[in-house]
């Protein structure tokens, strides 16, 4: 059997349509940049409708749950402002003085 036989086994395949000749013609480096292109865009369309929220918050956990727990740090201070602080005359815009 030769290519010319092999060939037209692949056409009868494929309706007519010599998808290996098409590739070849077409070059690989087309074909690679068609490739990386078309993963790009799944890969932002997958990324838009949230498919990766999931897995990343559970690595992110996996992360801190190998990190252990660690003391907190002495010089963070949490302060809390309600509104009654302010109508008793606490300013609106606290600075970031240490």
């Amino acid at each position: 059997m030769g290519k010319a036989a092999n060939a037209e086994k692949r056409r009868q395949r494929f309706g007519g349509y010599d998808l290996l000749r098409h590739l070849r013609r077409l070059g690989m480096k087309r074909l690679y940049a068609a490739y990386t292109l078309a993963l790009a865009a799944l890969l932002s369309m997958m990324s838009l409708l949230g498919l990766f929220d999931r897995p990343d918050l559970s690595l992110l956990d996996r992360a801190f749950n190998l990190r252990g727990p660690q003391d907190p740090n002495p010089n963070v201070v949490v302060v809390a402002i309600s509104q009654q602080d302010f109508e008793l005359g606490a300013p609106r815009g606290l600075g970031r003085a240490a």
